[in-house]
């Protein structure tokens, strides 16, 4: 009688608790992974370019010096959510694309524009668009996306991004910042 007592009153809890729990309209970020495959008969010369943003509600180039938007999580941590633009797709002959971020401590960085080195202190992130997430093209050789979540690292910060299409063209592109 006593344990069915205990288990009405924490039941009840429970579902007071439940029922009581706000439910968070925060973005959740756009899963990591996919598959992605080379197209031996895709032939292109188009250069990819990307431009990295803030990517928290949609794509927001980011000014020089200054990076993504830092949120703090429920559990404590902090976090970025990164927008990217990548331009000089062939979105006629293909519809995904290979996508990688990594933030470095920019002692692990040499000059602007050439690849860091060893692995990002901050973490790093690997995305196939238009494998789980439908590319979001905003004209024929364009796309954006938002909701790519990244450590936002501390100090002097480099957020290094590369893109490489079925055709196995390669865009680079870095953009540094403190914090």
């Amino acid at each position: 009688m006593r344990q069915a007592a205990v288990r009405a009153i924490f039941g009840g809890a429970t579902s007071i608790l439940l029922l009581g729990c706000p439910t968070s309209s925060a973005p959740t970020g756009v899963a990591q992974g996919g598959a992605f495959e080379h197209d031996p008969s895709c032939t292109s010369n188009d250069a990819l370019t990307i431009t990295l943003g803030d990517g928290t509600s949609g794509f927001a180039e980011l000014s020089p010096g200054l990076g993504p938007v830092m949120h703090s999580g429920p559990q404590g941590g902090t976090h970025s959510f990164v927008g990217v633009r990548i331009g000089g797709l062939a979105l006629d002959r293909y519809d995904i694309v290979l996508l990688e971020l990594s933030v470095f401590d920019s002692h692990q960085c040499g000059a602007p524009g050439t690849a860091c080195i060893d692995y990002p202190e901050f973490g790093q992130g690997r995305w196939v668009l238009g494998d789980d997430t439908e590319l979001e093209a905003t004209d024929e050789q364009t796309i954006e996306q938002d909701q790519l979540v990244v450590s936002p690292g501390e100090g002097a910060v480099v957020l290094q991004a590369q893109v490489e299409d079925p055709c196995g063209q390669v865009g680079f592109a870095q953009h540094r910042f403190s914090r």
